[in-house]
């Protein structure tokens, strides 16, 4: 490999491979940090980007990430800010029936269709969701899931449900307390930015939990769950609770 390319183990299933033939102006492909494969697409182009994901997923072993943006386009295809689009197809991801991780989180729409496509996903493991969707999106149709970034409880139903989860990133969280995470017996790790929750009751029922990260919570006053919870390694409060 020259240097800087990413090394890869060829897939053991070996077939004939043919790159579908694709409209590169509506598809951005880039590798993450984490050396995941993204594959950045306008919504109304998603079925060459399913075509792409499962293509490169067959190919090697690399993981592929699927993202539904505008953010890549030229800024006058771009969606504008504060702006919604009517809908959301997800029929397209019956070209991916193995994608394993993907993200709507930067596509506004009103409504979305086709969601038997999207829950048709049985081997998702990472999840990004909007601040707004409707309708909700049921976590408990992807048992596989260990990671998922989303606003608050708004846009996911079944959240308890969602046993496997291993990190979660909840923004604008609307509960008083942490009593609602309590059956996510295997969370590792938990980020919450802006919630509304004045106590950390809840928290000691996450076992396994080894990251604590809170921000920007105005409402917290008592932290006196921490003291129940000796197995957590990195705890990181609002500044008001530092020092």
């Amino acid at each position: 490999n020259p240097k800087g390319s990413l090394k890869t183990t060829p897939n053991p299933i070996h077939r004939k491979l043919t790159m579908p033939k694709l409209n590169l102006a509506h598809i951005h492909l880039h590798q993450q940090p984490d050396g995941t494969r993204e594959i950045c697409v306008a919504p109304e182009y998603l079925a060459h980007g399913t075509q792409a994901a499962a293509y490169y997923q067959a190919r090697d072993t690399t993981p592929v990430a699927l993202r539904i943006t505008t953010a890549f386009l030229p800024f006058e295809q771009r969606q504008p800010e504060n702006q919604s689009a009517e809908n959301l197809n997800f029929a397209a991801l019956a070209h991916c029936p193995a994608l394993q991780r993907l993200s709507f989180s930067e596509y506004r729409a009103r409504q979305y269709s086709n969601l038997a496509a999207l829950y048709a996903l049985r081997h998702l493991t990472h999840l990004t969701l909007p601040h707004q969707s409707q309708p909700k999106i049921d976590l408990a149709q992807f048992p596989q899931l260990r990671e998922l970034s989303c606003a608050g409880k708004g846009n996911a139903h079944n959240l308890s449900q969602a046993a496997s989860l291993q990190r979660l990133y909840l923004f604008s969280f609307k509960d008083k307390d942490l009593s609602a995470l309590g059956s996510l017996k295997n969370l590792q790790q938990l980020t919450l930015i802006r919630p509304a929750i004045e106590t950390l009751n809840g928290l000691t029922e996450l076992l396994q939990l080894e990251t604590l990260d809170i921000a920007y919570a105005r409402k917290l006053h008592d932290i006196s769950a921490l003291q129940q919870c000796p197995w957590l390694k990195s705890v990181a409060l609002p500044a008001k609770f530092q020092g």
